[in-house]
């Protein structure tokens, strides 16, 4: 995003200039980020357990 785009005007304009992490996080999402790889990363671990569980007699996927 080009800093003389119209589109900043959309961003709660501050009066003071923004560093281009200040402006990437007011531009993007960056909460949601930090959500999906917290999610991601839980899904891993998720996975490291169903794969230990499935090697274990008896036990199948429908039981996870």
């Amino acid at each position: 995003m080009s800093r003389n785009s119209k589109y900043l005007s959309h961003l709660d304009a501050d009066s003071d200039p923004l560093s281009n992490k200040e402006l990437a996080d007011k531009a993007y999402n960056n909460e949601q980020l930090e959500s999906n790889i917290q999610r991601k990363l839980q899904l891993l671990e998720h996975f490291k357990y169903a794969e230990s569980e499935l090697a274990k007699t008896g036990v199948t996927r429908l039981l996870l």
